[in-house]
């Protein structure tokens, strides 16, 4: 078994284009299957294809599209058009703008992040692979293909700090961790999986990977590397050249490895499939979570529309209160410890990134 530091990865904002919203949606999809390193020149488009053939829509909302709409042309296309509302890029376009005005935010509308007049009399859309897929499957091919839009619709990239802009971050910490940033469903969350990951095999090495745990901290050093060996003879554990006395953290240690050789064994031995096998995983296994929000979801939420509270709250106190983002949730005192770790530099690296949203600016 080995053992790692929890940590981040912040994904470089990329102009919107077709080449990068598929290349986007194959490296957060094979996250999950630990298949990284079958990424390659081309591959991308098959792989997005298979996905959808399998039904697999869900990484699509990790390919985040940017749509702009000119009104004037849009009008136009209206009036020439004689049977427009059969049109499924118009029709498309109209169901967005109802969308948004009327405040439609459920978990399986969440996919559009919200518009706003531009100059020129220019509308612009925020929203994912997917929500395009879903409700015009014609704009969508169009985009990953690359082919040629109606004259009223374009793609464009947005300024890094736009409240609206989606932003991807990578989380490698614990089960418990990562289900917990599950939560924020609005964050589309990928999540590797036990199910298709069979840790006993040559690819994840034959062994299981855990994330340090904080009592374990006091014997390492700042570096990644943890060198945890167990001597037999004399039912000792020694961490970086230092000898553990302490019988919780030997008690832990133990259950790991116990748990190591339990999964392994079931894998190999009696030929258990992963999905089958990972009913021995600690909580403790490592697992790398993909999430891709809006900076103003990161940052501090969306409104919460007033029917959603429960009868005894006073309707006056209920409005304009927002659903609490990211950082408002996961940076609290409450937290739990090891999501703060992650939490506060992550807001820290916003701020100096200049992504730090406030409500005021939104």
């Amino acid at each position: 078994m080995r053992f790692i530091k929890a940590k981040y990865e912040i994904w470089e904002p990329t102009e919107c284009s077709s080449e990068n919203i598929i290349k986007s949606i194959e490296r957060a999809a094979k996250v999950c299957y630990k298949s990284e390193g079958n990424i390659k020149e081309g591959s991308a488009l098959p792989f997005v294809k298979s996905l959808i053939k399998r039904g697999h829509t869900s990484c699509l909302e990790h390919g985040s599209i940017y749509l702009k709409v000119d009104e004037t042309l849009l009008h136009y296309a209206c009036i020439d058009s004689q049977h427009f509302l059969k049109d499924p890029y118009i029709n498309f376009i109209l169901k967005c703008k109802t969308y948004v005005a009327n405040k439609i935010d459920t978990f399986e509308d969440h996919r559009i992040c919200g518009y706003y007049f531009c100059e020129n009399n220019e509308l612009c859309f925020y929203t994912n692979a997917r929500f395009v897929y879903e409700k015009c499957p014609e704009l969508f091919w169009d985009i990953i293909l690359d082919r040629e839009l109606p004259n009223y619709i374009s793609l464009f990239t947005p300024k890094h700090n736009d409240p609206y802009r989606r932003q991807t971050v990578m989380f490698t910490s614990d089960q418990r961790i990562t289900e917990e940033f599950i939560r924020h469903r609005i964050a589309s969350p990928n999540k590797e999986s036990t199910r298709y990951c069979c840790y006993s095999s040559d690819k994840h090495g034959g062994e299981l990977t855990y994330i340090i745990p904080p009592k374990l901290k006091d014997y390492i050093n700042d570096n990644d590397v943890v060198d945890i060996v167990f001597y037999a003879d004399k039912l000792k554990w020694k961490v970086n050249d230092k000898i553990i006395d302490n019988s919780d953290v030997e008690c832990l240690l133990t259950f790991y490895k116990d748990a190591e050789e339990t999964y392994n064994k079931l894998t190999t031995e009696f030929n258990w499939r992963a999905e089958e096998a990972r009913i021995a995983l600690p909580l403790g296994v490592k697992a790398d979570l993909i999430l891709t929000n809006s900076l103003v979801d990161w940052c501090f939420g969306r409104p919460e529309p007033v029917d959603k509270y429960i009868a005894d709250i006073d309707n006056n106190e209920a409005q304009g209160k927002r659903i609490k983002g990211f950082f408002g949730l996961r940076t609290d005192i409450a937290a739990h410890p090891q999501a703060r770790e992650l939490a506060i530099p992550l807001m820290d690296d916003f701020k100096n990134r200049d992504w730090l949203i406030n409500e005021q600016e939104n």
